[in-house]
């Protein structure tokens, strides 16, 4: 019998003003049921930690509706952290890296998904001079800038809950 859990977020579903990215909050078990399936990958079993509320799960979708990302927040030493942000089959979205052939002619560049590669074609360029370049990504900003709203709202809803008990 598949569990039928559901439990609040603190942040609405919203589109951010980073890459215009939707970012929807998952507050069921068929929600992150369905977002690991589509995913191809385990948040699926998240559900518990989501109901007993240390963790946080939104999935991150392009302006066509398609799922870009998946980012977890847990709570972890009395504050949230990001735990994880993935892509598609836990495909590492965080970071952009660009690698560069630099010679006396100039500077070439090269998109590198698999660096191991990028480095073993062109390690034998005695006269160039590979230089490589790491960016953060949207996803990874949009991480953060989720990231920020919960602990936001998380502190207001302690504030909140302090107010209620001092009356």
């Amino acid at each position: 019998m598949k569990r039928q859990l559901v439990w609040k977020s603190l942040v609405d579903a919203y589109t951010s003003e980073i890459g215009h990215y939707k970012v929807i909050p998952l507050t069921s078990s068929a929600a992150l049921i369905e977002e690991g399936e589509e995913m191809l990958h385990c948040v699926g079993k998240y559900d518990r930690v989501c109901h007993q509320g240390s963790t946080r799960v939104f999935s991150i979708r392009d302006r066509h509706d398609e799922r870009a990302a998946t980012l977890a927040l847990v709570f972890l030493d009395d504050n949230w952290q990001i735990e994880q942000i993935k892509g598609n089959a836990n495909w590492e979205v965080s970071l952009t890296e660009r690698s560069y052939i630099a010679d006396s002619c100039g500077v070439y560049e090269f998109d590198c998904t698999d660096m191991d590669s990028c480095r073993h074609n062109y390690s034998d360029m005695t006269e160039g001079r590979e230089v490589y370049e790491t960016d953060y990504s949207d996803l990874y900003c949009l991480a953060h800038e989720v990231l920020d709203k919960y602990r936001m709202a998380w502190a207001e809803s302690a504030r909140s809950i302090i107010m209620n008990a001092a009356r």
